[in-house]
């Protein structure tokens, strides 16, 4: 049943994968930050530290925690978060980088989510410059390749009624939940595609079809949300 779930996502176009398959290791949102900031800064933003006498503005980015998005024990999701720096000789050019930084975050439009949530600004009297310091935390999916609308499946639970004296199968009722991904504008009607497309799917050996039977919303992370839509089906086995 797994796999005709995924087979009927992708079908609607969502990306949709075994949560056993998921890997947070596979995601890399260190090459995003360093393209959002070199568009801000002409190319001269390095990771952990600046090269010698390097020319005004600039910016350094250092990741300093990691947090991840699970269901069920699958981590599905994961927020890289980030110290960034800013350095510019007068206090106006600061003052327009700060706000150029928030517009490329706004009006970012690539699969991971940014948001800035923390910011603070001073002035480095030894270097003589000015600096402003953020906190971004960038969420992305545990896929090597992540595509929005997205869909992780797996099993939650399977309970077997007991055999009778006269009959050689049993009935087992499979709990499925399908977590789906997407931006907070479009998770609503991700929602009613996925549900629709998935109720009263039948597989070979299925007693009933699936059907739904409730969801709910298990994380949040900048624009994207995660929900958790549980359906069950039957299924017969011999005993």
């Amino acid at each position: 049943m797994l796999q005709g779930i995924i087979d009927r996502l992708t079908e609607k176009g969502i990306d949709a994968n075994l949560s056993s398959k998921a890997d947070p290791s596979l995601a890399d949102t260190a090459e995003t930050m360093a393209a959002l900031l070199n568009g801000l800064v002409s190319d001269r933003a390095y990771p952990l530290t600046l090269p010698e006498k390097e020319p005004l503005p600039n910016a350094v980015y250092q990741p300093m925690a990691r947090n991840f998005l699970d269901a069920d024990g699958y981590l599905l999701g994961r927020v890289d978060i980030y110290m960034v720096t800013l350095r510019a000789a007068r206090f106006a050019d600061i003052q327009q980088l700060t706000q150029q930084l928030d517009q490329a975050v706004s009006a970012f439009a690539g699969v991971e989510s940014i948001e800035i949530t923390d910011a603070a600004q001073e002035y480095e009297n030894d270097q003589q410059q000015y600096q402003a310091h953020f906190e971004i935390q960038i969420a992305t999916l545990s896929t090597s390749t992540p595509s929005l609308p997205a869909a992780f499946v797996h099993t939650v639970s399977s309970e077997a009624e007991p055999p009778r004296t006269t009959c050689r199968h049993q009935t087992v009722t499979e709990h499925v939940a399908v977590v789906l991904v997407a931006n907070q504008q479009e998770i609503e009607a991700l929602r009613s595609d996925a549900v629709s497309a998935l109720i009263g799917l039948e597989q070979p050996g299925a007693m009933t079809p699936l059907e739904d039977i409730g969801g709910q919303q298990v994380a949040v992370s900048g624009r994207h949300v995660y929900w958790r839509e549980l359906m069950r089906w039957q299924r017969r086995i011999p005993t």
